[in-house]
């Protein structure tokens, strides 16, 4: 049975108040001010109509888009040219059209949109084409951050099983260098060569760490820190090594306060921006300033929407070279992405950068252009003075000793460079290259032995397991682990487990001196 309110609306009146519903034109109207998009009609890529979202969404009056061409919404005519085309292409073979773009808002900001159209009359496209435009710039962030994340955790897989291997093969040379150094006499002619092939391991160390740091697996060790001494020592150095054809501006205020950082990565910033900086003057010189601020508040960033107002500390690295297009200016933080020459870069230098920042709770912005330069603003988060700082430590001179240490790791070339290292420091080694040898031997006499060094990775049993059961023979054992990189121990888990020491492969006479007697000594 049908119902009055039926008849009614059939008739062409509303059920309730008995009114006649509203024209279509009414209708079209309650739909533009409801939708949360932008709306509107083009003719001869004229705008004729619009909805008020359209006008918030591009920060323009309804007076300065009425009747406007649509090359206001765009960033560069070749954005324009190529929506036009693609979308006429689109309305003549499927009838609608489906375009991602981006549109420029009159204060400048980029937003990337869906734009979706339809003709108002499908067998005439010149009578006009009605439109929408979704705002998709933070779904395009979310897939950039998620593109991100998984580059990250397949340069993290590649960078543990490199930092493993590579520092193994590192640990060797370093070793048996720094014994010829000792060894040889101070007017030795090899001693440059020793000392060129020594840097280049600490160097090639460095690089292990980078990548690391890249991929997020090496662990930060940040402190209260005064960035200025950090930065002044990096511009004395990049003026001592960039040429004169580079002008160098420096700006550092002396009162932007503290931040919490650790000042080797810190230094490593500033070093590869401005690397980055002179790379992209190379060929025709110009001018790079450094500069050091304090920022109580910022504007705000469609690319970084969760960033706090403030305070910070801004660091800024800017170039006058040949600046960047929107499309490269969005790949420079992903790993080996490299404008140079083939051999020349890496594309490691600015995903460090990027690794290091965001570990700290910073924030990278890049402001370039082409033919304009490039400026990185880098901003950490400022900190109280008050807060608790590390103290460093003074390092006393190489200690040695004359106790017994039962040293095992699986490779032979390790074992025989750290027995060498251990004895020319006094001590008695008994190396095995076996974890389950080495735990017999121990069970036949443990008070023979005075400490255990161990490595981490070991066929049969891992250092972790025979730190446990030679615990079990001996509760009081003193004992110092080391891994060329380990996803499952670090200091904290050493300590926990009962070692008196961990250390990273490469290990350098010093560190090892001291690791060893701090441990023994730990006994006393």
């Amino acid at each position: 049975m049908t119902g009055s309110g039926d008849i009614r609306h059939q008739t062409g009146h509303d059920s309730a108040t008995g009114k006649p519903p509203p024209d279509g034109r009414e209708r079209i109207e309650s739909i533009y001010r409801a939708a949360p998009i932008g709306i509107g009609l083009v003719k001869d890529r004229t705008l004729l109509e619009f909805n008020d979202r359209l006008c918030r969404m591009l920060e323009y009056s309804r007076e300065e888009l009425s009747g406007s061409n649509t090359r206001i919404f765009y960033p560069s005519d070749d954005e324009y040219d190529y929506v036009g085309k693609e979308k006429y292409r689109q309305l003549r073979e499927q009838g609608t059209g489906n375009v991602k773009t981006r549109f420029l808002t009159k204060t400048g900001r980029v937003l990337d949109i869906l734009l979706s159209s339809a003709p108002i009359n499908p067998e005439d496209l010149s009578a006009g084409v009605t439109f929408t435009a979704l705002d998709i710039t933070r779904d395009i962030q979310r897939e950039a951050q998620l593109r991100q994340v998984r580059k990250m955790e397949a340069i993290g897989v590649l960078a543990g099983g490199i930092a493993h291997d590579f520092n193994n093969i590192l640990f060797p040379i370093m070793g048996h260098t720094e014994l010829l150094l000792e060894d040889i006499p101070a007017d030795s002619p090899f001693r440059n060569n020793l000392n060129k092939i020594h840097a280049a391991s600490l160097r090639a160390r460095d690089l292990v760490k980078q990548i690391l740091t890249f991929s997020r697996q090496e662990k930060q060790r940040p402190q209260v820190l005064i960035m200025q001494p950090v930065v002044k020592e990096v511009m004395k150095m990049i003026r001592a090594t960039l040429p004169a054809f580079i002008q160098i501006n420096e700006k550092i205020d002396a009162r932007c306060g503290p931040v919490r950082a650790d000042p080797t990565q810190i230094h490593q910033v500033v070093m590869n921006l401005a690397t980055n900086a002179f790379h992209a003057m190379e060929g025709t010189g110009g001018e790079l300033t450094v500069s050091l601020t304090r920022a109580d508040q910022i504007s705000r960033d469609p690319k970084t929407p969760d960033m706090s107002p403030g305070p910070w500390v801004c660091l800024s690295v800017s170039d006058t070279g040949a600046g960047m297009d929107y499309i490269t200016a969005e790949k420079i933080f992903d790993p080996f992405f490299t404008t140079q020459k083939p051999g020349k870069g890496t594309g490691m230098g600015l995903s460090v950068v990027h690794g290091i920042v965001t570990g700290m709770n910073g924030v990278i912005r890049v402001t370039t252009e082409p033919g304009r330069g490039t400026t990185f603003d880098v901003y950490f988060p400022l900190v109280s003075e008050t807060e608790d700082e590390e103290t460093l430590e003074v390092t006393d001179p190489v200690p040695g000793g004359t106790e017994t240490i039962l040293l095992v790791d699986d490779e032979p070339d390790i074992v025989s460079m750290e027995m060498q290292l251990l004895e020319w420091l006094g001590y008695h080694v008994i190396p095995f290259t076996s974890s389950v040898e080495a735990l017999e031997r121990f069970k036949t006499a443990p008070e023979l032995f005075d400490l255990v060094i161990t490595d981490m990775a070991m066929p049969g049993m891992s250092g972790d397991k025979l730190a446990g059961k030679l615990l079990k023979v001996r509760p009081d054992i003193p004992m110092i682990i080391c891994t060329g990189f380990s996803q499952i121990m670090d200091q904290e888990k050493a300590i926990s487990l009962g070692f008196k020491g961990f250390l990273y492969k490469p290990i350098v006479m010093k560190d090892l001196a001291c690791a060893v007697r701090q441990a023994l000594d730990s006994q006393a």
